[in-house]
């Protein structure tokens, strides 16, 4: 029983964790192809 909650435990820690760390890996991945990306090139998934 003490293993059963020691994981219980660890899922409810690391499962917020894991959550915002991937949250904030896509969101800087998203600014840094904003970023890197020429103004006036033409975007293939938002045409103008």
């Amino acid at each position: 029983m003490s293993v059963f909650a020691a994981s219980v435990l660890i899922l409810t820690i690391l499962y917020p964790i894991t959550l915002v760390v991937v949250f904030f890996y896509y969101f800087i991945q998203a600014l840094n192809e904003e970023n890197s990306l020429p103004k006036n090139n033409i975007n293939p998934y938002n045409p103008k």
